[in-house]
């Protein structure tokens, strides 16, 4: 997502971006759930660390829209992961919480939507770290 200039939530531009951000978020997730039952070889760990790195920016960016340039995004972010992950979640199940959760929030969410997409990152950087292992 590359936020428009104009600082505004409601921008058609801004949505769209949300929007955009959101699909790929899933996107990545539902490629390491499903890829496997259908032959296919689930996302590499830097695939995945390079999505992590684009939900992270576009948290930060939402927070920024949202007037909160100063909020530690990623804490708040990592926060919510940890809460979802001590509640019995996977890494995986903990990333379709956090995008399900931006996503019913939409843009308009502001901040709280930008910490969901925070805690996805964390979620993806989860499961790259899981599959890593497995790797090696």
């Amino acid at each position: 997502m590359t936020a428009f200039e104009q600082a505004s939530l409601s921008h058609p531009a801004n949505l769209q971006a949300f929007e955009t951000c959101i699909t790929a978020a899933l996107q990545i997730l539902a490629a390491v759930k499903y890829a496997p039952m259908f032959s296919e070889a689930r996302p590499s760990p830097d695939l995945l660390l390079e999505y992590v790195v684009e939900m992270e920016r576009q948290a930060r960016e939402i927070a920024l829209l949202d007037g909160n340039a100063g909020v530690d995004i990623q804490a708040l972010g990592q926060d919510w992961y940890a809460r979802l992950r001590g509640s019995g979640l996977s890494a995986l199940a903990a990333g379709f919480e956090g995008v399900h959760a931006a996503a019913y929030l939409g843009l308009a969410g502001g901040t709280t939507s930008a910490m969901m997409l925070a805690a996805t990152a964390c979620a993806v950087r989860g499961v790259a770290e899981e599959h890593g292992r497995l790797l090696n």
